[in-house]
């Protein structure tokens, strides 16, 4: 039966039959909760063992200038997606006019002394209306697009080039 501060509710009568008792219902204890996260995590583990059986790789790859070989390693990790890293990047036929102690000293990274070349590389190339071809520089945070920039500058500048849009 109902508690009697209940029993004047309307449309109640009779629920007393669907409910369940909580007493009646069976409680986890912290074994059996404990015990539940560890299958989980075997699980998971299990997982991780059946993806390596079945070849994948890693998503990402350390990032290495494969053509050119000047400038001292990025101070920090750079990476590019395993599918990128599986395209050779075209060949080097620029020479830099940059003095070479920007490079020893560690001025500019091999990674970005390498986006100057390729960047300086695509402006020799004239478009048909005359204008030079620009070139997109893509890096994510962190890696000294900045500083790229700027080189690429000083670099067209040291070619007679005064003019920049940036």
């Amino acid at each position: 039966a109902l508690p009697p501060h209940l029993e004047s509710l309307e449309g109640l009568q009779g629920i007393e039959n669907h409910i369940t008792a909580t007493q009646d219902i069976p409680r986890l204890s912290s074994i059996q909760v404990i015990k539940s996260q560890t299958q989980v995590e075997e699980e998971e583990e299990g997982d991780d063992d059946e993806t390596e059986e079945l070849g994948h790789t890693e998503t990402y790859a350390d990032y290495i200038p494969s053509k050119s070989k000047i400038g001292k390693h990025h101070p920090d990790r750079v990476v590019e997606t395993s599918t990128l890293s599986s395209v050779p990047p075209p060949d080097i036929t620029y020479v830099l006019s940059l003095p070479e102690s920007i490079a020893e000293n560690g001025s500019l990274s091999a990674l970005q002394l390498e986006a100057i070349i390729y960047a300086c590389q695509e402006h020799e190339n004239l478009l048909p209306n005359g204008q030079r071809a620009g070139f997109l520089i893509g890096d994510g945070a962190g890696v000294g697009k900045g500083r790229t920039i700027a080189g690429i500058i000083y670099e067209n500048y040291l070619k007679g080039r005064k003019k920049a849009l940036w």
